[in-house]
């Protein structure tokens, strides 16, 4: 219990600071045996809400393979259509232009931003969202995890002049830190229930998971939800060389090194998800980026790999599209990039088939072929 003759001889500033750590404090023992992501985003929630003392707070994760926000929790004075835990309440990120930006700048991803009603320059859907809560102002942060774009905090404020309080921003930079971190620990606890969607050598997505994201994606090309959809594949030059030569040991070492390449050129477009698809083939679904964009994450992975000091590289095609022509189903999507890979091999370079299935205008090389 605190001491009233001691917080009445403190400043003001001093007591609210001290309100703040303490806050803090008891969400780092709190989250310390978190086993669960329910339990997590339950005590994430409530903790940042009394210490921002904001009207309601929601954790949003961005769902692999898309660029959508599902939220999994709000809590505190909710809008008349929220629910705690709501079964289906979703946002594309492709309706709001902060998103839109952060989502192509990964070093813009640790911006913080604030909308208030009363702002006449604000965003359409981010007023009306506003409007449709009961809420003057709202703050949003980005979660990122494992330096990829994991979700989202969407905090609300009653009234405008709540919002942006003098040590909001930093309490969140502490409390974001706090919770990430324990989102990646939660992340490792539950590796058995990923296991039926993950590629156990190289922690990539497996088959399964890349082909369930895949349908989810193209069942909604052509929406605002889903501008577009990029399919890359990769695979390794000579790996066979590589194990007859060198030994499997050295093979396997090569295709976790370029796993992992290739997940982290990816990072940077959230929603993309990398699985591994054979011994030596990797594809990457990215949804809702401009081709070029990906092209770009594509001939620097290339690049990446080939200057692994085993192997020779890797061929790389990519496909796109956008649901006014070419692609009837996921699997017509697939075999044009399977078939620009299979260019690339025959070109020595990265080859990008349009919408029609036409080859776009010749890539730069890839580098190692």
């Amino acid at each position: 219990m605190s001491d009233n003759r001691h917080d009445r001889s403190m400043p003001a500033d001093d007591i609210e600071l001290t309100r703040l750590l303490g806050n803090l404090a008891d969400l780092v023992r709190l989250l310390a045996d978190v086993r669960t992501l329910k339990e997590l985003l339950e005590i994430a929630g409530e903790h940042v809400r009394v210490g921002l003392r904001c009207a309601s707070v929601s954790l949003s994760r961005l769902e692999p393979g898309t660029t959508t926000l599902r939220t999994l929790i709000n809590v505190g004075d909710l809008g008349p259509t929220e629910q705690r835990w709501p079964n289906d309440e979703t946002y594309s990120m492709q309706d709001y232009g902060k998103w839109r930006r952060i989502m192509s700048e990964p070093q813009t991803w640790r911006q913080m931003w604030t909308v208030t009603c009363d702002d006449a320059q604000g965003e359409a859907f981010a007023l009306a969202l506003l409007a449709e809560l009961g809420k003057q102002a709202s703050s949003t942060a980005a979660l990122v995890v494992n330096n990829a774009l994991w979700g989202e905090l969407y905090v609300t404020y009653e009234r405008v002049e709540a919002a942006n309080g003098t040590d909001d921003r930093s309490y969140l930079q502490v409390y974001l830190a706090i919770v990430e971190s324990a989102l990646a620990r939660v992340q490792q606890i539950q590796s058995l229930e990923r296991l039926a969607y993950q590629d156990p050598m190289t922690g990539l997505a497996n088959r399964r998971a890349l082909d369930e994201a895949a349908a989810a994606a193209f069942a909604k090309i052509g929406t605002r939800a889903m501008t577009c959809m990029t399919v890359v594949a990769f695979d390794l030059n000579d790996l066979k060389q590589v194990n007859d030569r060198l030994g499997h040991a050295l093979g396997d070492h090569l295709i976790i090194s370029a796993a992992s390449l290739v997940r982290a050129h990816f990072n940077g477009l959230p929603g993309s998800l990398a699985a591994r698809v054979g011994g030596d083939e990797f594809i990457v679904l990215v949804p809702g980026h401009s081709p070029e964009s990906v092209a770009s994450a594509a001939q620097a992975a290339c690049s990446a790999v080939a200057d692994l000091e085993v192997g020779t590289g890797a061929s790389c095609g990519m496909a796109t599209a956008d649901g006014t022509h070419g692609d009837s189903s996921v699997s017509d999507l697939f075999r044009r990039a399977d078939a620009a890979l299979y260019r690339s091999k025959r070109a020595g370079r990265l080859v990008a088939l349009d919408t029609a299935g036409l080859p776009d205008p010749p890539v730069e090389s890839v580098a190692g072929q």
